[in-house]
């Protein structure tokens, strides 16, 4: 998954309900293999504080400008150009 963030001010995780987060911590180590966040910020640590730490997703932050990295990082491409 690649997550490309564009004028992200941040979340406040109290306003997110217990349930919310269980649901989505469990779909990701159920679904996602790598996930590639480009742009800033870097939320790459509070999500991993969310996940347990036998998680098997792999997170990683990658600039804008970074976009081909963290492609090849994921092993995948775009599905169209941009």
């Amino acid at each position: 998954v690649l997550v490309r963030l564009i004028d992200h001010e941040g979340v406040d995780w109290a306003d997110v309900s217990d349930q919310t987060l269980e649901q989505g911590t469990a779909h990701a180590v159920e679904h996602v293999g790598r996930c590639a966040a480009l742009g800033e910020p870097n939320w790459v640590p509070s999500a991993q504080s969310l996940l347990p730490a036998s998680s098997p997703v792999e997170l990683r932050h990658f600039e804008a400008k970074d976009e081909a990295s963290a492609w090849e990082w994921l092993g995948a491409r775009p599905l169209a150009p941009r």
